[in-house]
């Protein structure tokens, strides 16, 4: 674990300004990132300027995006991390998941971190970005991982958890989740059913190291309206398979 008293505190800020930018939707202005971020707006701005010199990030309409910089820090990323590649190759030849969005996660934090996607082809597909960071109890993948963690390290993280509802179907509170995780173990995969967002279908299962943890998730993403139970069963059987797979490598 990394001593906290060690680290640079510009560097720190300056990560979190680039992954607030990665996560935000829009353009964020200064005055906006001091509010997120809890910093003087004069040293935000000093980061700022740095930032933009660096090319990490650019000017946009009044606030600031990230830039072509970061790019091949993903591009490196995906190169230098052999499940990322594995997951890329395997998922092509998992005829059930065939044109769905199927997506790779890991755990970070109280958090699913995606750090591979592969889009979905459909019309109607949903899509993530690597990157993108969903609380884990709401999502497939993350039950799916959080189910298999040791008891102690399972507690602490759930414990842990923000449970900010982000629809009406989310996991509401430690008991719910205690419930979600027996079923997830008993069945052996993980469901989100509407609970990240509405109308949303996700399918989730574990990636095990040697010693049966959870090392990565996998899960397939589809429109809801748009399954019918035999395709529900068939999605299931697939991403448990790509799961097995993976955790084989």
């Amino acid at each position: 674990m990394t001593d906290t008293a060690s680290k640079v505190p510009a560097v720190v800020r300056a990560f979190a300004i680039l992954d607030a930018l990665a996560g935000s939707p829009r353009a964020l202005g200064i005055a906006d990132l001091s509010r997120l971020l809890d910093l003087p707006k004069s040293t935000t701005h000093g980061l700022i300027h740095t930032l933009v010199a660096e090319g990490a990030i650019r000017p946009d309409n009044g606030g600031y995006r990230l830039d072509s910089r970061v790019l091949p820090w993903a591009t490196g990323f995906s190169q230098q991390n052999e499940r990322v590649g594995r997951f890329l190759q395997l998922v092509e030849s998992e005829a059930a998941l065939e044109g769905e969005t199927a997506m790779l996660s890991v755990v970070d934090g109280v958090d699913v971190l995606y750090v591979a996607t592969r889009p979905g082809s459909k019309p109607l597909s949903v899509n993530f970005k690597p990157g993108v960071r969903i609380a884990l109890q709401c999502t497939a993948s993350g039950k799916a991982m959080l189910a298999l963690l040791d008891e102690a390290d399972c507690a602490a993280r759930v414990a842990a958890l923000r449970y900010e509802a982000l629809t009406p179907h989310s996991l509401s509170g430690p008991d719910d989740v205690a419930r979600e995780l027996d079923r997830v173990r008993a069945q052996g995969y993980a469901t989100d059913d509407e609970e990240t967002a509405q109308g949303l279908l996700c399918l989730g299962a574990a990636v095990r190291d040697a010693r049966g943890q959870p090392v990565a998730g996998v899960a397939v993403s589809v429109v809801k309206s748009t399954v019918d139970a035999a395709r529900r069963r068939a999605l299931q059987d697939g991403i448990v398979n790509l799961a097995r797979r993976l955790s084989l490598g």
